[in-house]
């Protein structure tokens, strides 16, 4: 069996061909050979070829060999035939090439002697040092010129007439068409009406040859008769190919290509941009016909909303669709103006119908600013492709960058190319005029904002947060729980969310302009939302019977209230640092935007950015919006965002200064009714029993020798339940503290809380004597170390410190801490309280003077054992030794006292107080 031949031949065609073209290629192959230093053909390659179907069969291959030879003398013979033809013709050709070669020597040498004459007399310089040849060149220059005008003219003026007659006959059958199909809703283009277009351009192009000729009128008003009926003529033709320009491109490329002979491509341009567009329009339209006369407005709202991108994703395919179009009927160099032009087209007849449907909203901002991110993320994309399409024109064309950038170009539909200014500016332009509707809302979003606030605080929020309060006037725990929790809800929701919600669409709308103006209406928003928790905090205060039902669970449901506060807070330091972050970014975004200005105002090669983003595009419309009438926008947004000399509102603001004042006086007076609710809760059962302590009996007891007198004194019943209230409230504290996140939160309100044990104290001043109750004095007597140890019995003895226990982890100290921090605040109230209504007591005898000294060392030792820093007061021991101090001693050291220090003062008052209850004179 024999092996089927290689498939290299099938790929290189049939035997035959590759013989011959190894035949063909051997010349070749031998001067690349030679080049080479090898032989690229060869007698026995080219037989091995011819050879290689016939190897296994000697009788096939001797018949092959005959045939081969027989081929090869045929060629060879035709060979022969071929070079004895090429040699004849060469024989004819040299004498001819011979005498051509003589004559171009002759002419050189002409040339040369031309050439050498011409040089020595430049050489000679007349007297006014001018080259004389240079002047024969310059007439023969202006002859030239002249002669050229001349043969104009004269051409011009013997075929005017001739041209002129030419023309009407050419129009005829046109006219009789137009006259005769006036109901034909497709006409074709007459024939001669191309060469009357054409005769027409010659009479013009000859009109400006004989300007300043006799009788310019006649000629001049012959030509506007011959356009305007040339005119008349294509108008048919054109909307019948504008009406077909779907299905068929070829007439409406003619009536350019007549249309541009006649320099009236603009005329076409304006019919063929306002038609491109209708089917759009018509779809804008029937929308608004087909909106139901019985939907509510939030329906028209919403379904509009929801159509909007829809038809803005038809006018994104209208302008890919036109780009191919356009390209082809105008050519690549009109097509970024044309494009510009349908976009603006496709927006101008529907704007008014636009602004109307936004008015429908009645200045709903979220709507409008919804519509409006919607148009600049059309815008956006629209962008892109006419300035990719520019681009490309640019990147293509030499001499585009040199166009002309004229200003004018910019407000007609001219089919001119324009340079990247004009082209910039064209496009800033009809995005102004395309969201010109939304202007409006733009330079009046502090009303519109403003009112809306309104609206949202007085039915959503304020409802919400009312209804949080219980309409019965004692709150029992499962209410106080409910209203804690529901609070918390609206302060970690709502509060902030209205502030952050506005300060983006103040973004939107007025991209950081009149911040100011917008920062005042965000703060006082945010402040009277905080205000509203204040005051519901305070009506449940109000409600609550503390004394009547504390326990533990009225404690912890109380410190839930710190967490509120908390939040508030911590949601208003973190809105600031966002709003100083948007106001930097939208200083940048200005800088940005009037750098670019600036270049296409001064630099004749500016090249319009390749994209611009929504953001882009709404900086850039905000500039144009309100540039002029707050120049001071950028100064002011980075003193605001803390980019200056300082952070704040106004001029030299301090690094301190905050942007929200109003807001953070409300989350002060917040966390000092926070405060205040937490300290009624575990302070109303100490003041309950101290209330009334002042008018009981057992201060004017006369002296006893009963038997049961003699285990001492002991504390009356009034001390030891507040005593029993001190140490129960540890337990009560703790199981809030312990919680990771609600003791985070709590410490973030606590600076401060002293201030809600101050009224006791005030009081106690009063009771002194003291007509002012200085906050100073106030200060000085509830800071148990400082200088009122000066003045007490006992000095530094008097307090004793909380023991650090370095054992304690960092949590366990935490949890200590702040639970220190209300037991010094109540405990403060307690004694502040407890020393008022001792200097209230009418009379202290002896036995009087025996049970407050048992009642003060009771609640020092209760004060003592709870460990708290600066506990007890030393004002309790002072007492307590002033009471069972000798009457002559008491009254020896009032004299010897100085009243002339106000605090001093105070002590004085106090212990004259004393001693008019022990009956001493001073």
């Amino acid at each position: 069996m024999t092996t089927p031949a290689a498939p290299a031949s099938a790929s290189s065609g049939t035997q035959e061909e590759r013989l011959l073209a190894m035949l063909s290629s051997c010349e070749e192959t031998k001067s690349a050979s030679e080049d080479s230093g090898g032989s690229g053909f060869s007698v026995a390659s080219y037989l091995n070829l011819a050879l290689e179907s016939s190897l296994d069969n000697d009788q096939d291959l001797q018949q092959k060999m005959a045939q081969l030879a027989l081929q090869l003398q045929l060629q060879t013979q035709s060979c022969h035939e071929d070079i004895g033809r090429i040699g004849a013709e060469l024989q004819a050709i040299l004498p001819r090439c011979h005498a051509d070669v003589g004559r171009i020597s002759l002419g050189l040498a002409g040339l040369q002697q031309d050439a050498t004459t011409l040089l020595e007399n430049t050489g000679q310089k007349t007297q006014t040092n001018v080259s004389s040849s240079l002047e024969t060149l310059s007439t023969l220059h202006a002859l030239q010129a002249n002669l050229k005008r001349t043969h104009e003219i004269l051409t011009a003026a013997a075929t005017w007439d001739s041209t002129l007659a030419e023309i009407p006959p050419l129009l005829a059958p046109a006219q009789q068409q137009q006259g005769d199909d006036k109901s034909s809703a497709t006409p074709d283009m007459a024939s001669n009406l191309p060469q009357a277009v054409q005769k027409l351009a010659l009479l013009e192009k000859g009109e400006k040859a004989l300007r300043g000729m006799p009788n310019p009128e006649e000629r001049t008003a012959a030509l506007v008769k011959l356009r305007q009926q040339i005119s008349n003529l294509l108008q048919p033709q054109l909307q019948h190919a504008l009406q077909h320009m779907s299905s068929r491109l070829g007439p409406l490329q003619q009536c350019v290509s007549l249309y541009s002979q006649l320099d009236m491509l603009d005329n076409l341009l304006q019919e063929y941009v306002s038609t491109r567009p209708a089917p759009l329009h018509k779809a804008w339209f029937d929308f608004s016909a087909s909106a139901s006369a019985s939907a509510t407005t939030k329906e028209k709202e919403s379904a509009f909303a929801g159509w909007i991108p829809t038809w803005l994703e038809s006018v994104l395919q209208l302008l890919q669709d036109e780009r191919r179009q356009a390209s082809s009927v105008f050519g690549p160099a009109q097509v970024p103006v044309i494009l510009a032009l349908v976009l603006q087209e496709t927006f101008r007849p529907i704007l008014p119908s636009f602004q109307s449907r936004l008015a429908v909203s009645h200045g709903n901002l979220e709507l409008i600013c919804n519509l409006y991110k919607s148009t600049l993320q059309f815008l956006s994309l629209a962008y892109e492709s006419v300035a990719g399409c520019w681009l490309d024109w640019v990147e293509n064309t030499t001499g585009a960058a040199n166009l002309t950038e004229s200003s004018d170009s910019t407000s007609a539909a001219s089919a001119r190319p324009l340079g990247g200014v004009a082209m910039y500016k064209k496009m800033v332009s009809i995005y102004k005029q395309i969201t010109s509707p939304f202007a409006r809302y733009q330079t009046s979003f502090s009303q519109l904002e403003q009112t809306r606030a309104q609206l949202d605080y007085n039915t959503p929020f304020s409802s919400s947060v009312e209804a949080v309060v219980p309409s019965c006037q004692n709150i029992d725990l499962e209410d106080l729980t409910t209203a804690t929790d529901s609070l918390l809800v609206v302060a970690q929701e709502d509060v902030a969310k209205a502030a952050e919600a506005a300060l983006g669409r103040f973004e939107f709308l007025q991209g950081g302009y009149h911040a100011i103006t917008a920062l005042d209406i965000m703060d006082q928003e945010l402040a009277r939302r905080v205000q509203l928790l204040v005051s519901t905090l305070q009506k449940i205060v109000n409600a609550m019977d503390w004394a009547a039902v504390f326990d533990e669970p009225h404690v912890l449901a109380a410190l839930q209230v710190l967490k509120i506060a908390a939040t508030c807070k911590t949601q208003v330091a973190q809105l600031q640092e966002q709003m100083r972050q948007r106001f930097l970014l939208l200083r940048e975004r200005m800088a940005t935007v009037s750098a670019r200005e600036k270049e296409a105002l001064e630099g004749r090669s500016f090249l319009i950015p390749d994209a611009l983003s929504p953001v882009e595009i709404n900086a850039l419309l905000c500039y144009e919006i309100f540039q002029k009438d707050d120049d001071s926008a950028p100064a002011v947004l980075t003193r605001l965002g803390g980019g200056g000399n300082g952070v704040g509102r106004t001029q030299g603001s301090g690094a301190g200064a905050v942007l929200l004042g109003q807001t953070q006086t409300a989350v002060s007076q917040l966390a000092a009714t926070c405060h205040k609710f937490v300290f009624q809760a575990c302070s109303s059962v100490p003041q309950k029993h101290l209330k009334d302590m002042a008018a009981m009996s057992s201060w004017k007891e006369p002296s006893s020798t009963a038997a049961a007198d003699s285990y001492g004194t002991l504390p009356q019943s009034y001390i030891t339940q507040v005593g029993e209230h001190m140490l129960a409230l540890v337990q009560a504290l703790e199981p809030f503290a312990s919680d990771k996140k609600s003791l985070a939160l709590a410490n973030e309100v606590m600076s401060d809380v002293r201030q809600v044990a101050e009224q006791p104290w005030r009081d106690f001043i009063s009771t002194c004597g003291q007509k002012d109750s200085h906050n100073v004095i106030i200060q000085k007597l509830m800071k148990a170390d400082g200088e009122i140890l000066d003045y007490v019995v006992g000095g530094d003895d008097a307090v004793i410190d909380e023991e650090d226990d370095d054992d304690d982890g960092v949590e366990d100290k935490e949890v200590a801490a702040f639970c220190n921090a209300w037991l010094d605040v109540v405990g403060l109230a307690v004694t502040g309280r407890l020393l008022e209504r001792i200097l209230s007591i009418p009379t202290l005898t002896e036995k009087g003077c025996e049970h407050l000294n048992a009642d003060l060392s009771y609640l020092q030792n209760v004060l003592v054992a709870l460990g708290v820093s600066g506990h007890p007061h030393p004002l309790l021991g002072h007492v307590s030794e002033l009471v069972t101090l000798d009457s002559s001693m008491l009254s020896e050291r009032i004299k010897t006292m100085d009243k002339t220090n106000q605090l001093q003062a105070t002590l004085v008052g106090m212990e004259q107080r004393l001693a008019a209850m022990k009956s001493v004179g001073g």
